[in-house]
């Protein structure tokens, strides 16, 4: 949660100097006003003008009372003056008082802060450790005769799934942030503009990291059955029987009888079911059912409906180099196109 610390807010003190100003003002104006009589009742008396001398003494006394105000109103107002330049003073102390106090707490929060994100650091070093040598250790123990295929996390853009997930990694700080409404991270990274930068549709970094694993482990499999179906096929033994799910939805497509296995010795190598049975379908068919989470209904154990072999899903890392022959590219628009989503390849289905 945010915490935005404030720094308390206090009436402005009430100022003297204004007011006593004023009162000076006024002083000095009636001196003025009182000092020009002088001059026309002294011409009066001494021209010897009837009464003349008895206003002039009144008025001398009115200019008397007059000055002692405005010396008064003078004394008043440099006091002002001092007093409000003291309360100023204490009061802009006692603000920096304030202030600092905020300052100090803030400074305290934000070094415990940054200090519970670089603990995670550490702990995130020691895990990111952990998942650099298993990474390693699965490479090295790819079973012989087959190989890791070339996709990314994602639709590919997220980085290459044995990598070190610095895009997986920064994306998914960038989506936590959005959710959070709080600042980034500073290796958040926005994600590209096919994907839009909608957090609220962002699949989670963990569900995308763990469905790359679940594709290359279903994709060496595949290529395991295929390399135990050859080698036992040449060695006259019987192979295993395929996988039920792939025979039943060949069933409901073609509705053939079924047919007796050939006697050993008569059996030809072919390459899996899937290859023979896939492409008689149109490819809107074949890529039916297919989602951004899920596979195809026409796909199984036995292969990808698209290559007949390894997974080309355009969410799981698209068709390989070794799979990029004219009829695969045409599925493989016709899911992008099921998907609405950009055809990497661009390939347009005729």
């Amino acid at each position: 949660m945010n915490r935005i610390f404030q720094t308390p807010k206090e009436e402005p003190a009430k100022l003297h100097a204004p007011d006593a100003a004023a009162r000076l003002a006024a002083a000095e104006a009636a001196l003025i006003e009182l000092d020009a009589e002088l001059g026309p009742l002294s011409l009066a008396v001494s021209e010897g003008e009837a009464g003349a001398e008895k206003k002039l003494l009144a008025l001398e006394t009115r200019i008397g009372v007059a000055k002692n105000l405005r010396f008064k109103a003078d004394r008043a107002h440099r006091h002002a003056i001092l007093l409000d330049h003291q309360e100023l003073a204490a009061g802009a102390a006692k603000m920096r008082a304030e202030q600092l106090a905020v300052f100090e707490r803030a400074g305290a929060e934000r070094v415990a802060a940054m200090t519970e994100v670089l603990e995670l650091i550490a702990k995130a070093s020691v895990a990111f450790g952990r998942y650099a040598a298993a990474t390693g250790e699965m490479v090295t123990a790819v079973p012989s005769g087959t190989h890791l295929p070339v996709m990314g996390f994602g639709d590919g853009t997220a980085g290459n799934f044995l990598g070190n997930c610095e895009f997986l990694i920064g994306r998914e700080a960038f989506r936590i942030a959005a959710l959070a409404g709080t600042a980034r991270l500073p290796f958040a990274k926005v994600p590209p503009l096919s994907q839009g930068d909608n957090h609220l549709t962002m699949q989670p970094a963990i569900e995308v990291l763990q469905q790359a694993q679940e594709v290359v482990l279903r994709d060496v499999k595949v290529q395991i059955g295929r390399l135990n179906i050859e080698a036992m096929t040449a060695a006259g033994m019987a192979p295993p029987p395929s996988p039920p799910p792939l025979t039943e939805r060949r069933a409901e497509v073609r509705a053939d009888p079924p047919k007796p296995p050939l006697p050993i010795a008569e059996k030809p190598v072919v390459a899996a079911p899937i290859d023979a049975f896939a492409y008689e379908l149109k490819d809107s068919e074949a890529v039916a059912g297919i989602g951004k989470d899920d596979c195809a209904t026409a796909c199984g154990p036995a292969g990808c409906i698209i290559t007949g072999a390894i997974c080309a899903h355009p969410y799981k890392g698209g068709v390989q180099h070794a799979d990029k022959k004219p009829h695969v590219l045409a599925r493989y628009a016709e899911a992008c196109k099921a998907l609405d989503v950009k055809n990497v390849h661009e390939m347009v289905a005729q």
